[in-house]
């Protein structure tokens, strides 16, 4: 599910259940607002918790809950405005001002989230972005690249990826990957590595994993065992969610030596697109 999906459902959940406890339960307007509010991001967490829904970024949270809150708030908002009403007494305009302005608020930071995990649509990039320089097309436009977690202690541990730099220098191994087609968001693609020894001969009898991450998106990484093909070959099916841009860490374990290579790939949409997410 997408942000636009689960922040729309929960908002139509709040107001489900709004109604539910005035008609129902026979709630004042705010009791009525603050317990559709609790139910709705009560079932977002469990459907994260599930693995229905990827896990939020704090970005992605703060937007749920502002979300939410929103519609709670002018579910209560509209009930006082109807009793208000059936008493002959007028509501204040400023209220509603306020919750005109932060659904546009929300509504804005929406769109900022999905632009630069997504990228913007095609024709309206094209409208807005200046030409590439050469020639050529825009190839991405989104920018989903975030501050990962544990970046705090990479200094700590930069020696120590130095030291693991030079015993695969040591080693001598040469590591490539890459796809037998070009893969497709959503479709299975087949994924090989060939290793080879330091005289050239196959690397055989080795332990080789896949890692695929989606920068931003965190949630919908994969992780791949390949399976031996002979004469150093290793592959693999696997299927990516999104288009744009993925890392990948290739693993090569064999005795107590480990080889690590990383890159990058392409995913493409459904019309065979690159897709966005930035990169190259």
């Amino acid at each position: 599910m997408g942000l636009v999906l689960t922040a729309a459902g929960g908002a139509l959940v709040v107001m489900v259940a709004y109604h539910a406890g005035r008609r129902l339960a026979g709630l004042a307007p705010p009791a009525a607002a603050a317990a559709a509010v609790a139910l709705a991001l009560a079932g977002y967490a469990a459907a994260v918790l599930a693995g229905s829904a990827p896990a939020p970024g704090l970005d992605e949270a703060a937007l749920h809950v502002a979300a939410y809150g929103l519609t709670g708030y002018a579910a209560a908002l509209l009930g006082k405005a109807r009793a208000a009403r059936r008493g002959g007494r007028r509501l204040h305009p400023v209220p509603a001002a306020i919750v005109a302005f932060l659904a546009v608020v929300v509504a804005a930071n929406v769109v900022f989230v999905l632009v630069a995990e997504r990228g913007l649509p095609a024709g309206l990039a094209q409208r807005l972005l200046p030409a590439p320089r050469g020639g050529g097309q825009v190839a991405a436009t989104g920018f989903p690249g975030a501050v990962t977690k544990g970046s705090a202690r990479r200094p700590l541990a930069h020696r120590a990826r130095l030291e693991a730099l030079a015993r695969q220098r040591a080693l001598g191994w040469r590591v490539e990957g890459g796809w037998a087609g070009a893969p497709r968001a959503g479709e299975p693609a087949v994924f090989v590595v060939e290793a080879r020894e330091r005289d050239g001969g196959p690397l055989d009898g080795a332990r080789v994993e896949a890692r695929f991450v989606r920068p931003g998106a965190e949630g919908l990484g994969r992780a791949l065992a390949l399976a031996a093909a002979g004469g150093g070959r290793y592959h693999g099916r696997v299927a990516l969610a999104a288009p744009g841009r993925w890392e990948v860490t290739v693993i090569v374990r064999r005795g107590g030596e480990r080889f690590e290579l990383r890159g990058e790939t392409w995913v493409l949409d459904g019309d065979g697109r690159r897709g966005t997410g930035g990169g190259r």
